[in-house]
């Protein structure tokens, strides 16, 4: 039952990345930066690079309703796919700000993509902790 719950957030985040996705790369010049001055790629390279990531992840998402029996472990997975996808929109928005010519203040968005990163680490962390209490209540 939670499963479907999670495939509905899992889908509609998958929606929500891919409207920041390209709105994040219409405002994208020819070398985007991914950082401050460090690193740079060309926009065609960010775009595939970014698309290709989104594809394998969420091709998984579609192979783990066939694969995976239990269904906690299913709302997991779509929940890992879902933060994921939060955490994605939080970087691109950070990249298409960085990379305008328009003069912001970059403290005041760094710790959405922070905290968005937090919650993608701690819904990874929580496959152990879940598996701990099932096998402690299997023994009991």
């Amino acid at each position: 039952m939670y499963s479907k719950i999670f495939r509905v957030i899992w889908i509609i985040s998958f929606l929500a990345v891919l409207v920041v996705f390209f709105y994040a790369y219409a405002a994208l010049q020819d070398t985007v930066q991914l950082g401050m001055g460090t690193l740079a790629v060309s926009r065609s390279g960010f775009f595939y690079l970014l698309l290709s990531l989104l594809a394998l992840t969420n091709a998984s998402g579609v192979a783990s309703g066939k694969l995976l029996s239990d269904d906690s472990l299913k709302s997991w997975f779509y929940g890992l796919l879902a933060s994921m996808h939060l955490f994605l929109i939080a970087a691109m928005v950070f990249l298409a700000i960085l990379n305008s010519n328009e003069q912001y203040d970059y403290s005041r968005l760094g710790p959405f993509v922070i905290l968005a990163f937090v919650l993608f680490a701690g819904w990874l962390l929580a496959l152990p902790v879940m598996g701990l209490y099932r096998r402690s209540t299997v023994r009991s």
